[in-house]
């Protein structure tokens, strides 16, 4: 009997794991605590209390991809959490078209409808790491945001093996909210460490629930971190994004996203966040997912 479960999940619009992962992993930094080959990401998944290792694979391309999904037999039981756990962080259930279809009718970005087909935004397996990650990624660079991550997995995140390979999961908040502000400054979060500490306190002591918190309407959300000590709203719109696939909300104020609005159809001229929210109505009900992808292709270099 094989010591690997695998179930094939085959898709009936198109998905390209590559793209979708690349475009938020940098094959130079890892693990994030995501692992990424070509055609393959793995990780270990939270469920049920449990770290389970778990390992996609494509091996089908075009307009009905395949994939298969893998972990270790002794988990066979979770099977159903497994992949519903993976589909909510790849996002193959969600539908871009409306997003490629807005992208194509604008001239502007239309050359990039084609090459980004397959891409699907990337979500944490829990809103916990989301907001961890999003805080990480203020005012720095998102690939030195990923080498702050990396350091961050291999100090304190959990470690399983699928078949020999060792992967990794995201800290819990039990091993997080044991470390001090020295700690976390060991692994290089700078001023970024009493945030942290602040966090975990109050997640501890049961002053903030997410589970609850994530019931709430994402303006509510918003609200409810921003008056937490080092998260605002750039920070707290980032973690609703990406942490609980409100794709109807962006950061319009990031960085990333000013320049390339700037560069893109400003003539270079600095934008500010109402400029991109201005630009962002030509899209419509989906602008904050062009947006995002706009961000995903500058990742992937299709944009400067």
């Amino acid at each position: 009997m094989s010591d690997v479960h695998g179930f094939q999940v085959e898709l009936e619009k198109p998905f390209d794991l590559d793209i979708t992962v690349d475009s938020w992993i940098y094959p130079d930094v890892q693990p994030t605590p995501e692992i990424k080959r070509s055609g393959e990401f793995a990780r270990c998944l939270p469920i049920d209390n449990t770290q389970v290792p778990v390992r996609v694979r494509q091996s089908r391309q075009g307009p009905h991809p395949l994939l298969e999904v893998q972990w270790p037999a002794k988990f066979g039981s979770k099977h159903e959490s497994i992949i519903s756990l993976v589909e909510w962080s790849l996002g193959w259930d969600i539908d871009t078209r409306p997003v490629l279809k807005a992208i194509k009718a604008d001239p502007v970005i239309a050359h990039l409808a084609k090459p980004l087909r397959g891409l699907r935004p990337y979500s944490p397996p829990t809103f916990f790491e989301a907001i961890v990650k999003a805080i990480l990624q203020q005012q720095v660079s998102f690939r030195s945001a990923n080498q702050v991550t990396r350091r961050l997995v291999l100090s304190y995140g959990s470690k399983c093996q699928i078949e020999g390979d060792k992967l990794y999961g995201f800290p819990l908040i039990e091993t997080l909210g044991k470390l001090s502000e020295s700690d976390l400054r060991a692994c290089k979060l700078g001023y970024k460490a009493p945030y942290l500490v602040g966090l975990f306190e109050q997640l501890t002591k049961g002053n903030l629930q997410l589970d609850m918190l994530a019931h709430y309407d994402s303006d509510t959300i918003v609200r409810e971190l921003d008056v937490l000590r080092g998260i605002g709203v750039w920070t707290a719109e980032l973690a609703v994004l990406t942490g609980l696939r409100r794709l109807d909300l962006f950061p319009s104020d990031d960085l990333g996203i000013r320049q390339i609005i700037s560069r893109l159809y400003l003539q270079g001229m600095p934008a500010k966040r109402q400029d991109v929210e201005r630009v962002a109505k030509r899209w419509g009900p989906v602008g904050a997912l062009v947006q995002y992808f706009l961000m995903c292709a500058q990742v992937l270099g299709l944009v400067e």
